[in-house]
């Protein structure tokens, strides 16, 4: 994950409306007027209200998700652009 700036998050405009915004007032904001630096700032957000678990991808193991499933909960890989687990489960089985 890329390292964000946490200045990036902070009000530091010398106007007091804005600096009166609550956190997620400023995301909305942000989200409206320069959308580009959205993803980074609900990636701050998110650190700070909920905590870093919220956006971090848990690394899942084959062999534990393989007894959790049954003939009635299979498993279900859902992907992402440039991931492929066909090796992954060629060693599992």
């Amino acid at each position: 994950m890329i390292d964000i700036d946490p200045t990036l998050y902070k009000n530091n405009s010398p106007d007091k409306k804005y600096n009166q915004l609550t956190n997620f007032q400023h995301l909305l904001l942000v989200k409206t007027l320069r959308p580009d630096l959205f993803i980074d700032k609900l990636n701050i957000f998110i650190k700070n209200e909920l905590g870093d678990q919220f956006i971090q991808f848990p690394i899942i193991s084959l062999e534990e998700s393989y007894k959790e499933s049954s003939n009635h909960s299979p498993l279900m890989f859902v992907l992402s652009p440039g991931d492929d687990p066909q090796e992954e489960l060629k060693k599992f089985a």
